[in-house]
């Protein structure tokens, strides 16, 4: 489990960097959604890939941003296991990369 946003950002530069430089596919990072009660935490991890894509110019499906911003009635995890998309969810983050994909 990583818990330094420091050392995780650096994984994630050194990480774009490789991929970048070896594959010929495009590539997009995916944000974490806010889970339910780990929102704030997450929320520094889903900034540190911000900035490293951001950096580099590689698209970014923020599902943190986005799942933040639902409708009090979209329940994209499952009840009870909070670090589980529901199958709503799920086809959110489908939808949130595909589209990212297509800007490319």
């Amino acid at each position: 489990e990583l818990k330094d946003v420091a050392v995780f950002e650096r994984h994630v530069a050194a990480l774009s960097d490789l991929v970048a430089a070896s594959m010929k596919r495009p590539v997009v990072w995916v944000t974490p959604p806010p889970y339910p009660g780990h929102a704030d935490r997450v929320r520094a991890f889903a900034a540190a890939i911000r900035r490293v894509a951001d950096a580099r110019h590689i698209p970014v499906a923020d599902l943190y941003t986005t799942f933040s911003g639902l409708r009090a009635d979209v329940r994209p995890f499952v009840r009870g296991q909070d670090m589980v998309l529901s199958k709503e969810g799920q086809n959110l983050a489908a939808q949130m990369i595909a589209r990212t994909l297509l800007q490319e």
